[in-house]
């Protein structure tokens, strides 16, 4: 078998972040870099269920998916092959042979290039977040959903809104870019006269350092599913079984257009 373009080969994820080795093997080379999870909200915020191990596994999952998609600079358009080493604490989960046959499959579907997961026992204690004590337990309904700021976004949300106003709502952001959760909360906070203390706005931050001299892989096509999985994991913390996506998908309305989303479809760079 080929061997793979890039490694990644990373360290526990902890509340001081992650050393993240990442190699290319054609070359011989190695980077190492730094990658963090900010679950503030996840602390302070989270009100209604347990933070189950498997979906801290999820979590940093999605985050290192995005990060080596990411640093994996691709030329030629032809398929790349690229390799995640991550410990988990459920490796008998995750690295069950259909886990990782759907897990390849769905990255494949995303970026077209071949993936390959090796999930090692983590050793670390748990982080913050999974410790948090919940007083609590509340199961009544709430709608949690993808919340990027965008146009069509803050339009489904507002439809909803109006169509529920009597249920409770979870908005949940996500990803590296700093100015987005300014905007975000922005505008969450003009829905929330709507529904008061019935709407609710979390975000996960996550970044990378060290890694400004590493040619970057703009398009960002794992997007999608980092994101996605990350509002999943919200919305089993919201103690809800569904996650809701106002994107109308192809041709969702994020403006303005950058040139990372030239040739993009956004049915899968959703959010």
């Amino acid at each position: 078998m080929n061997q793979p373009d890039y490694i990644y080969i990373f360290n526990d994820f902890t509340d001081t972040g992650n050393d993240v080795r990442m190699i290319i093997p054609s070359s011989g080379k190695c980077n190492r870099v730094q990658a963090n999870i900010n679950e503030r909200d996840f602390i302070r915020r989270r009100q209604r269920s347990k933070f189950p191990a498997i979906i801290a596994d999820l979590i940093d999952l999605a985050v290192s998916v995005w990060l080596a998609d990411w640093l994996s600079k691709q030329r030629g358009g032809r398929q790349y092959k690229i390799r995640i080493e991550l410990p988990v604490r459920h490796p008998e989960i995750l690295g069950g042979t259909d886990s990782i046959k759907m897990l390849t499959k769905t990255m494949r579907w995303y970026t077209e290039d071949n993936w390959e997961f090796v999930f090692h026992k983590r050793i670390a204690s748990p982080r913050r977040a999974e410790s948090q004590p919940l007083c609590l337990p509340d199961d009544s309904p709430v709608e949690v959903a993808l919340w990027s700021g965008g146009l069509d976004s803050f339009a489904g949300a507002f439809n909803r809104i109006s169509d529920s106003s009597e249920k409770d709502f979870t908005l949940f952001g996500t990803g590296s870019n700093k100015n987005s959760f300014g905007v975000q909360k922005e505008l969450a906070d003009i829905l929330k006269p709507c529904l008061g203390t019935n709407l609710k706005y979390m975000r996960l931050p996550f970044s990378v350092s060290n890694a400004k001299k590493i040619k970057k892989n703009r398009l960002l096509r794992s997007r999608g599913f980092t994101n996605v999985l990350l509002g999943v994991a919200c919305a089993c913390l919201e103690n809800q079984n569904y996650l809701y996506i106002y994107e109308n998908g192809i041709g969702a309305i994020n403006l303005p257009y950058t040139e990372a989303e030239a040739g993009l479809d956004h049915s899968r760079a959703v959010h």
